[in-house]
């Protein structure tokens, strides 16, 4: 407990200060042991952004040179990679999509494991002070949050960005 008129403040990040704030290098330390599979996903995010790039680049072949011109031979060519296009697109996302939730899963496992750790290494005074379903309502909830975001937001970002850097 702290006494009166006292509140706690987080220390300031300073300009001067190089290194990332605490909980930045904690929270990256959990995804450490997962780097290669994460550059995989960055990867697998690239490519399927310049996979995605090469569409309206065979639209327009199809619609300025192979229909105009009558070749169908050029046109059959060109709506099979469209068909392609979309086949390489699609096993790019799977396979994104299991590696980061593999990965999502993973961390919040050791976060899990980490916090429970914790928790057993508590004092018996602290769970006398603190009511049972605050405990457990915060390690739901709290790391719940983290999970969807580690899970699905992470790759929607990079994702995101990637496809706005390869239409650029």
């Amino acid at each position: 407990m702290r006494p009166e008129g006292i509140q706690w403040t987080p220390p300031a990040h300073t300009e001067n200060d190089p290194r990332p704030p605490t909980q930045w290098r904690r929270i990256l330390a959990l995804f450490r042991p997962y780097r290669g599979r994460l550059a995989l996903v960055g990867l697998l995010v690239a490519a399927s952004a310049v996979v995605s790039v090469t569409t309206p680049f065979l639209l327009r072949a199809v619609l300025d040179t192979a229909i105009p011109q009558g070749r169908t031979g050029l046109l059959t060519v060109l709506v099979l990679g469209m068909v392609a296009t979309a086949v390489v697109n699609s096993v790019f996302g799977v396979l994104q999509t299991l590696i980061s939730t593999t990965v999502g899963q993973r961390v919040m496992h050791d976060l899990r494991t980490a916090v429970y750790g914790h928790l057993q290494r508590m004092s018996l005074a602290f769970f006398t002070r603190t009511r049972t379903g605050e405990v457990q309502s915060r390690i739901a909830n709290d790391i719940g949050g983290m999970q969807s975001t580690v899970t699905s937001t992470a790759t929607s970002l990079v994702s995101n960005f990637t496809a706005v850097v390869a239409s650029v």
